[in-house]
């Protein structure tokens, strides 16, 4: 009987044994497992990191190749003269009567109108005007502009060197030197005459 009880101790410890490796197989197994889904996630990161930055080197070359090909096209395309397309389009500087006296210039001409009905009657001779060699400077003053309105009186009152004394009834050229108001050609037919005689 002692023989029996030895035999089932040594088969119940080999099965302990067993079970113990059987166990540790597994514990090795998933361990492995673990470190291998970790290796494969950190490799997929990688691939992804390497994926992004191919696009953003892509997209790069790209805006390189279309700056390159927009510039060499802007240099093989003649260019106009911009001399002539200057003085064919002549800027005039709009102002408030307030500002009548105030202009840098020792020497300049006002032209006071009314902007709606006005404008497209005088920009033929300003134009002229203004290409013309050692003219003065022209300013454009509308009368029916809100902050001119001061201004608009029943009786003109235009040589003057104070701006309050100002009074204005209809299209007016002023022309003023060192500030003061020296010449003042009142009414549309006037002006243009006045202006005519300016381009001759």
């Amino acid at each position: 009987m002692a023989k029996k009880t030895s035999k089932k101790n040594a088969l119940h410890e080999k099965n302990i044994d067993r079970n113990k490796t059987v166990s540790m197989k597994k514990k090795m197994h998933d361990k492995n497992q673990k470190i291998y889904g970790e290796i494969k996630s950190s490799n997929d990161e990688v691939t992804k990191l390497v994926e992004l930055i191919f696009v953003i080197l892509v997209i790069f070359a790209a805006f390189y190749l279309i700056t390159t090909w927009v510039t060499k096209k802007e240099k093989n395309t003649p260019k106009q003269d911009l001399g002539t397309i200057q003085d064919s389009v002549i800027q005039y500087d709009d102002i408030l009567l307030g500002n009548l006296l105030k202009q840098n210039k020792e020497e300049y001409y006002v032209l006071l109108i009314d902007k709606k009905t006005e404008k497209s009657k005088f920009s033929s001779n300003l134009s002229t005007y203004q290409e013309k060699e050692g003219s003065l400077k022209i300013y454009i003053s509308y009368l029916d502009e809100a902050f001119n309105q001061p201004y608009k009186k029943e009786e003109s009152h235009l040589i003057t060197d104070d701006i309050e004394s100002l009074g204005v009834k209809t299209t007016t050229l002023f022309k003023v030197k060192n500030n003061s108001v020296v010449e003042a050609i009142e009414g549309m037919e006037e002006v243009k005459n006045k202006l005519n005689e300016m381009i001759k």
